[in-house]
């Protein structure tokens, strides 16, 4: 297996082909497309992915790749850029991958069809969707091209290893991840910083950041029951207990699931126990009570979570 304990301190994109976008300003019709474009995205985000564009370089834009299920990448989260060129759409953008992922070599400028290697085959209309969705595709398909491993260096088992330690490697190696994604980061901070038991930051690393935090609903939902669980960890423990580990991990793992409601969550079994009484303290007295809901977002229903 390839060596990935290596640190990027790189805080600027290092393009092959579309060096240009470092030092040209990009032509106007290609500003207004490339902001109107991230504007719909938060509007209608990309199903596993999270985009930032650099404040600086409208040209340049990072994003965070969630590892999807019924892959050896899922629970992973890998961080890549995309460098479009001064005069986008006419020109394609160039595509690499910053964390170890088992699939692209990091930095390494990736070919596809839709990539800088390929202007020829180059179309138009294409939109960042539509090229995030095609590098998803790719990834998690057999097929190979350059920038990628060989098969017979990286094995399937290898890139489960990478995506289990892909959420600590972006923040402990990663320093535009820090910069680009500070939500991410700040959630990632919250549970390293706690003085939760080092086996409980593990399991939650390994729930949380599978979702997008894209728009701020789901940014308010998580860190308000990260918060939560952090500081009603003893009685959440006590409950928990009484069942196995394969139950509680589930019960765990639907609290802190963004499509689960608020509702939903008052009916888990978290909500149904002797523990929830001690000290006199009744169910509203615990975490998600409602005593704080007037300074919550009016954002925070059932109808926009998920």
């Amino acid at each position: 297996m390839i060596n990935t304990n290596y640190n990027d301190d790189v805080m600027s994109p290092n393009p092959i082909h579309n060096t240009d976008s470092l030092n040209i300003t990009p032509d106007r019709k290609t500003i207004l497309i490339l902001t109107k474009e991230y504007h719909d995205l938060l509007l209608e985000p990309i199903e596993g992915v999270t985009v930032h564009p650099d404040e600086a370089n409208i040209c340049i834009w990072y994003f965070l790749i969630h590892g999807p299920i019924n892959t050896p990448y899922y629970k992973g989260l890998y961080i890549g850029v995309i460098i479009f060129p001064p005069n986008f759409p006419y020109s394609p953008p160039e595509i690499q991958v910053i964390s170890p992922n088992g699939k692209f070599k990091p930095r390494r400028s990736i070919c596809l069809t839709l990539s800088s290697f390929h202007e020829e085959c180059w179309n138009a209309s294409w939109t960042f969707e539509k090229i995030i969705v095609a590098l998803v595709s790719f990834m998690v398909s057999d097929e190979l091209t350059s920038g990628c491993y060989k098969n017979e260096i990286i094995t399937e088992f290898d890139k489960l290893v990478i995506a289990k330690d892909s959420k600590n490697w972006l923040y402990y190696n990663c320093s535009i991840f820090k910069k680009m994604f500070q939500n991410e980061y700040q959630l990632m901070h919250k549970i390293y910083s706690s003085n939760l038991p080092h086996h409980s930051k593990i399991f939650l690393i390994d729930i949380l950041l599978n979702e997008p935090l894209q728009v701020s609903t789901n940014v308010f939902n998580v860190n308000k029951r990260l918060e939560d669980y952090i500081e009603n960890y003893l009685q959440i423990e006590l409950v928990v207990s009484d069942y196995t580990q394969a139950k509680r991990n589930e019960i765990l793992q639907k609290f802190f699931k963004l499509s689960t409601t608020r509702e939903e969550i008052r009916q888990l079994e978290l909500f149904h126990s002797e523990y929830y009484q001690l000290d006199g303290l009744s169910h509203s007295d615990n975490f998600l009570s409602d005593d704080g809901d007037e300074e919550e977002p009016e954002f925070y229903s059932t109808e926009d979570e998920g």
